[in-house]
């Protein structure tokens, strides 16, 4: 059972006690209206709103909310019956006034702690990271325990027993049967008295039922009416096809693809522009050249790299392929390899790894240790294996060891890195390559050149940070013309003559592909239409063309069905299983034959263009295109799995450089055993490099051959930690694949009662769902931790697990739940802890939790439109200060969420100036605080109605959120853009838009977007649909938002003024007087200072309404009263300097005052 401390005695409670069973102390007060027990000292209810204390503006003393003089000094409490009455001098109080912290006991010390400075954390680099790891927290910081209880004055804390004569705050619920007599109210104006707010006048926020959470059936309601509010057709696009066409970019990096881009049509000058580049160091660091797979790149790079050789430049070079693309760190080895001229598969081991090797090793890496040496051996040779726990670790180690080999290779030598298919680089390489960059490594004398297919620049590869430098050209190479495609047919059958149908055939299918030309040709030769004669090819004109093949695939098909020689066929397998690139020595062991006849037989498939060498000990097919063709081919080939066991077990006497090619040969074995045994043995050596890619790639290749089923309850430990493992490396990137993977480890944990473990991978599953804006996900799992782990887990732990549940809240819209869960489950415990604590690095990270909570309680309650955040904010700012706390991530967060709370108070100057001075930190330039800075200063926009350049903002926002997996940004920004279109009058088209986001927010049970769209969706009806519909649809979404589960005060107070518009269209202005004192109640009792001023305005609506009934000396005195009223509107919108307002009051008035 929960307790908590009595403020009188200090001793322990009951959470549900009335009175302290110690001392007799008032702790609860029981409402009068709807009988929730509310804590002792509040001003109202926090259920029903009802008036609990009345405080007296002469001494401040604390009465009966029914008294009617003060019981201490008598000043008579003056009856008056208005409840839109307003003192000048107090109206907006709450927002001018310097606001005192309030008294937690973080800020109760007598003297400031001097803690651990908290250090903006860096991202966490281990994947098996605890669940307390996101949560956990700073030390020293002495405070005393936040308990639940009021912060009452000690002089106003008064026994029942001492005096009955005298009333106190604490015992306000004695006469509870004594209601106050209703009242009338008759008026509703600016005055100079103090409020008197009828029991009546209380917003009606009922309390739910034990079933009141709102499902989707209650959100979508509105649309099963048999009379539906405005159903329209769909537009002919919609937002999401407008973002995705839209021309505002992403973000400041995204680029035209055809930026940085030069065009030639020829080689020969392409080459002559890398050497230039080479040779001056000028900002193009990066080059790049892109063509056409076939239009021959990887030619232009060693006629480029030979170049490079002849003036004194060290080419550092690596030719990627799909082999290599799944090798661990493979672009990266195949430099180093290349650069020692060692082949891919090692005949002799032993004297590789012998002593001599050592010595040449030190020899040329003299800044390398023993055990470097011996590590960067391995590198290249993998052979020492190491578990999931060290992989981060042994990462980092590899990428160390790395570093320090390029730096040696390029303090000594001019050099230039070459990436020939820059399109299959592996995963690790590509990150490394990045690093060298950023840390300049790779620089304008030591420069990086790629070749890729793609006609794009070669800025649109990198990370932003990269790609927005100025450090890239880009070379793309035409396809030949057919003119040109003309001269290399003639050129290659070395003849003037060739048939129509040749030429025809060559340019409507090849578009100026070399490689298409030329291997369309050699398939004529390959089925006899085109053959020698004398010295030249001539062709068979009188027949027609045999075939026209549609693609490059197609033809190279066709040429090795049409190979008649089986021992071709069965060399073209064979070097097919070794992959794209294939050592010669192991062709031969495999095909059992001797060098000179490997040598002869290579000779042969070279002459028929289907291979080529690539270096002295080893050949490659033409491109990647071909081998992938021929291995398809081979595949169905009955002798296919014949000649993968011969391979796996010659590959078994080789040092392989990519262990992966003997686990994917086995797994052709057609034996299981071997086949998941080779790839746990692969994920053991990419444990010890660090490559978490190939790692996971391992494991799921592991599950595949072991015949993982996910439908199966029969699920082996094995299956059961490779699954576990694949999804902690892979969540940030492939989340959705992730979660999939986390189900099965999850329910098993939990059927066994491993708490620890359930624990560990429903921290990583609600990581998921936060990434895939799965708040229900999130709760549904946190829920899930508390119920399955009960009394096994301490209460701090419990506070930490909760902690992850309150973004979720925000997100759906659950603000009283959020707000709750933090002030009673989570911060008194970490305050507690915080309290006793003595572990620096634990509390430097208990205190960061502490923070995050606290400013996620910010927003929840900016967002329901209480004005406790503000003061939350500069409590928080306050122990900061006190404690000697400067860290600019905190001080950003806290900028941010006080400008959000600033803005839906309606204080929008304040909001855009807070904004204006974090931006200038270099530290804000982060994806997740600009996502929170757009949303907040477009807010700032729609409230001030600012709409020039708003829709082109809305757009840039709408995709940079999309850009960053932010659905909850995106959706908003798409409710503000259906808002624009409602203002610019296009009521249909906006009310489709708020259709489809209505669907949306209650398929992902988000309440706030579900209230907006509501909101829009009744104005639109009372536009074009009359006010039946939108009275239905205000209602209903005036009901959600009052229920205590939600508490959306905020949009509330709009809703009322909606209502109360419907009504005067009604013509019914007594229910609009009502629903407008409801929602100026709230917006008062909340601070919301814009709120106030809109509904003031429509308050003159009500007046003018009036106005037209009244005569004589009532006419003149409404008419009066209006002028009055504009005159108060216009001072409180000048003291909110809210961009715009001033001039439209100005406006409103000047129409009217025509009028009057």
């Amino acid at each position: 059972m929960s307790q908590k401390i009595c403020p009188k005695c200090k001793k322990p409670v009951n959470d549900n006690a009335i009175r302290c069973p110690h001392c007799n102390m008032r702790l609860k007060v029981i409402c009068p209206t709807c009988n929730t027990a509310n804590l002792f000292g509040l001003d109202s209810c926090t259920n029903c709103g009802t008036v609990l204390i009345k405080y007296c503006e002469n001494c401040g003393s604390a009465n009966f909310p029914d008294a009617k003089e003060c019981r201490k000094c008598h000043t008579s409490f003056e009856e008056t019956v208005l409840t839109f009455e307003k003192n000048r001098s107090k109206t907006f109080s709450k927002s001018n006034e310097k606001i005192e912290p309030q008294k937690s006991t973080l800020s109760q010390q007598t003297q400031p702690v001097q803690p651990v400075q908290p250090q903006a954390a860096p991202q966490p680099e281990l994947p098996q990271e605890e669940y307390v790891e996101d949560a956990i927290i700073p030390e020293n910081l002495a405070y005393q325990p936040q308990e639940e209880v009021i912060d009452v004055p000690e002089e106003e804390i008064v026994d029942d027993n001492q005096n009955d004569d005298v009333v106190e705050v604490d015992d306000i619920d004695v006469i509870q049967d004594e209601q106050p007599e209703e009242e009338v109210v008759e008026e509703f104006e600016y005055v100079e008295e103090e409020e008197v707010l009828d029991e009546e006048d209380q917003p009606d926020f009922v309390p739910a039922d034990d079933d009141s959470d709102i499902d989707n059936d209650e959100y979508e309601e509105i649309e099963s009416e048999d009379e539906p509010v405005v159903k329209q057709e769909v537009p002919e696009i919609s937002i999401d096809e407008l973002l995705a066409q839209s021309e505002n970019s992403l973000d400041e990096t995204e680029i035209d693809e055809n930026q940085d881009m030069v065009f030639f049509d020829d080689a020969q000058p392409l080459l002559e522009q890398l050497s230039n580049i080479v040779q001056t160091q000028n900002n193009a660091v990066i080059a790049a050249v892109c063509a056409e797979e076939g239009m021959g790149k990887s030619t232009i790079i060693k006629t480029f790299t030979d170049s490079l050789n002849q003036n004194g430049v060290v080419p550092i070079l690596a030719e990627c392929s799909e082999s290599v693309k799944v090798a661990p760190f493979g672009t990266i080895r195949d430099f180093l390899l290349k650069l020692l001229t060692l082949p891919d598969l090692h005949p002799d081991i032993q004297t590789f790894f012998g002593d001599e090797t050592k010595q040449l090793f030190v020899q040329n890496f003299e800044t390398l240790n023993d055990v470097e040496i011996v590590n960067f051996m391995n590198f290249l040779y993998p052979t020492m294996h190491a578990g999931f726990d060290s992989i981060i670790d042994n990462r980092n180690m590899t990428c160390a060891l790395l570093e320090k080999i390029f730096v040696s290779i390029t303090s000594k030598n001019k050099a230039a890195f070459i990436i020939d298919d820059f399109d299959y680089i592996d995963t690790a390489s590509f990150e490394f390559i990045e690093n060298l960059i950023r840390k300049q490594i790779i620089n304008n004398q030591t420069k990086l050149f790629i070749t890729y297919r793609e006609r794009k620049s070669a800025r649109l590869y990198f990370d932003k940070d990269i790609a927005k430098q100025d450090i890239f050209t880009t070379m793309y190479l035409n396809n030949l013309s057919e003119e040109e495609t003309q001269t290399l047919i003639k050129n290659f059958a070395n003849t003037q003559q060739v048939p129509t149908a040749v030429n025809f055939a060559i340019n409507e299918k090849g578009k100026g592909n070399i490689f298409f030309t030329e291997q369309f040709l050699a398939l004529l030769f390959d089925v006899g239409y085109m053959f020698i004669n004398g010295n030249s090819m001539s062709f068979k004109e009188d027949e027609p063309l045999p075939f026209l093949p549609k693609n490059i695939e197609e033809i190279i098909s066709l040429r090795y069905k049409a190979l008649n020689a089986q021992d071709l066929k069965d060399a073209l397998m064979t070097a097919s299983i070794l992959g794209y690139k294939f050592d010669k020595s192991a062709f031969a062991a495999i095909a059992d034959i001797t060098e000179e006849q490997t040598t002869e037989l290579m000779q042969r498939l070279v002459d028929l263009m289907l291979i080529q060498p690539c270096s002295d000990f080893e050949y490659c097919f033409k491109n990647m295109t071909s081998w992938s063709v021929i291995f398809s081919e081979a595949h169905n080939d009955p002798r296919f799995g014949v000649i993968c066991k011969k391979v796996f077990y010659i590959l078994g006497k080789f040092a392989l450089s990519n262990p992966i090619i003997k686990a994917s040969v086995a797994k052709y074995r057609d034996e299981a055993d071997a086949a998941t045994q080779a790839w746990i043995d692969v994920s053991g050596l990419c444990g010890y490099l660090g490559d978490t890619y190939i790692y996971a790639l391992a494991l799921e290749q592991f599950l595949i051959c072991s015949n993982y089923d996910e439908n199966s309850e029969e699920i082996s430990d094995l299956q059961q930690e490779a699954l576990e493992k694949i999804a902690k490396l892979i969540y940030k990137q492939e989340p959705e694949r992730a979660k999939q993977y986390l189900n099965a480890p999850i329910v098993n944990a939990r059927e066994n009662s491993d708490i620890v473990k359930l624990i560990d991978l429903c921290g990583y599953m609600i990581k998921i769902c936060y990434q895939l804006s799965d708040n229900n996900g999130v709760c549904e799992t946190v829920d899930m931790i508390i119920n399955a782990a009960g009394e096994e887990i301490s209460p701090l732990e419990k506070s930490l697990i909760l902690s992850r549940k309150l973004t979720a809240l925000f997100n759906e819209g659950n603000c009283e739940e959020g707000i709750n869960l933090a002030n009673n489950d989570i911060l008194p415990i970490l305050e507690e802890e915080l309290a006793k604590n003595n572990d620096p690095e634990f509390s430097q990270r208990l205190f960061t939790t502490w923070f995050d909570t606290s400013m996620a309680l910010v927003k929840l309650y900016a967002l329901q439109g209480n004005s406790k955040s503000i003061e939350i904010v500069e409590n928080t700012s306050e122990i900061l200060q006190m404690n000697n706390i400067e860290d600019v991530i905190y001080t950003i967060k806290l900028s941010l969420v006080k400008a959000f709370a600033l803005t839906v108070i309606g204080k929008i100057q304040e909001s855009v100036g807070i904004l204006k001075s974090i931006e200038q930190i270099p530290e804000y330039d982060n994806p997740q605080f600009i996502l929170e800075r757009n949303l907040i200063f477009s807010l700032n926009l729609v409230f001030s109605n600012v709409t020039d350049g708003l829709r082109e903002i809305l757009f840039e926002y709408a995709k940079y959120s999309e850009n960053a997996n932010d659905k909850f940004g995106k959706h908003i920004y798409k409710l503000m853009l259906a808002w624009l279109t409602y203002s610019e009058g296009e009521y249909v088209k906006a009310n489709n838009i708020f259709d489809e986001e209505l669907t949306y927010y209650a398929q992902e049970k988000i309440v706030t977007g579900a209230l907006i769209s509501w909101l829009f969706i009744a104005k639109n009806a009372l536009a074009i649909a009359g006010v039946e519909s939108a009275e239905h649809v205000a209602m209903k979404a005036l009901e959600v938002a009052q229920n205590p589960k939600f508490s959306q005060y905020h949009i509330a107070v709009y809703l009322q003024k909606l209502v109360a518009e419907i009504n005067l269209a009604k013509g019914d202005a007594s229910a609009a007087k009502m629903y407008l004192e409801k929602g100026m109640l709230i917006a008062k009792q909340f601070g919301l200072d814009l709120a106030q001023i809109e509904l003031y305005r429509t308050y003159v609506k009500f007046l003018e309404n009036t106005l037209a009934q009244a005569k004589g000396a009532e006419r003149a005195d409404i008419a009066n009263k209006i002028e009055n009223t504009y005159k108060s509107i216009l001072e409180d919108a000048e003291k909110l300097k809210v961009p715009g307002l001033v001039e439209s009051v100005k406006n409103d008035y000047a129409a009217l005052s025509a009028t009057l």
